[in-house]
């Protein structure tokens, strides 16, 4: 998912550390293609924030800013989505407002 991101040149990120890391990777070329630290060094600090923010979305309601650096909202909710099909939430909890108010 992160290297398709790049590949279609995805603007923002989820938090600043991962931003630093996807410019400091961009600036470099080839972004993504192949498998270097800097890559990895992205794709965990991605991980991470994404991480994070579903961790979050699963205990409290949140709402996500937009801002000059932030990734827009459909590829955030992809990242979301993946990262609930890897761990779901406990039963009774969402992450989307759509499964809150429908149960699943």
């Amino acid at each position: 998912m992160i290297r398709e991101e790049l590949r279609i040149s995805v603007y923002g990120e989820v938090d600043e550390a991962s931003w630093n890391l996807k410019q400091a990777l961009l600036a470099k070329g080839n972004a993504g293609q192949r498998e270097t630290r800097a890559f990895r060094d992205y794709l965990r600090q991605s991980f991470i924030d994404t991480l994070t923010l579903y961790l979050h979305g699963i205990c409290c309601d949140i709402d996500v800013e937009t801002g000059p650096r932030q990734i827009p909202s459909r590829y955030l909710r992809k990242r979301l989505q993946l990262v609930e099909a890897m761990y779901a939430p406990p039963s009774g909890y969402a992450v989307f407002p759509e499964e809150a108010r429908t149960g699943t």
